[in-house]
């Protein structure tokens, strides 16, 4: 069989490379980390400070429709 001979020089480079690859896979999988983490932080604080009315206000709070007078509008 027949076989590559490498240098150290040749692994000292394939090293760096993939610590360089490692490393910049890193500095992306942080990035998205900290954006999801702000987008998920400024959607909780707009839901808390907006405070409309959710789709199941009903059946948590039970309002008493008798109470209220629509008739005018």
């Amino acid at each position: 069989m027949w076989r590559r001979r490498t240098d150290s020089a040749d692994v000292t480079t394939i090293r760096s490379r993939c610590r360089e690859t490692a490393t910049s896979a890193l500095r992306v999988v942080c990035l998205y980390l900290f954006g999801l983490i702000v987008t998920e932080f400024v959607t909780e604080v707009g839901k808390l400070s907006v405070g409309r009315l959710r789709p199941h206000f009903i059946d948590v709070c039970k309002p008493d429709f008798t109470a209220t007078n629509c008739s005018l509008g």
